[in-house]
């Protein structure tokens, strides 16, 4: 069992997801953003990765992409 910790981001690329600490969802769209394209050896075209904040109180993620 993972445990994710409120304020932290998750971030989804296809059937493959990361946490990601960050300060800001932006931040953690470039963080993210630079680990995936390392390991593609590619960029990322827009749409492809998205970034959700955790929010457990809700027991949701809330989602929208940069």
């Amino acid at each position: 069992m993972v445990r994710i910790k409120d304020g932290n981001y998750i971030a989804i690329f296809y059937d493959r997801m990361i946490e990601v600490k960050a300060d800001s969802k932006r931040d953690a769209y470039n963080k993210a953003k630079r680990y995936f394209e390392s390991r593609e050896h590619r960029e990322l075209f827009d749409g492809e990765l998205k970034v959700c904040q955790i929010d457990r109180k809700s027991t949701r993620l809330n989602s929208s992409h940069t």
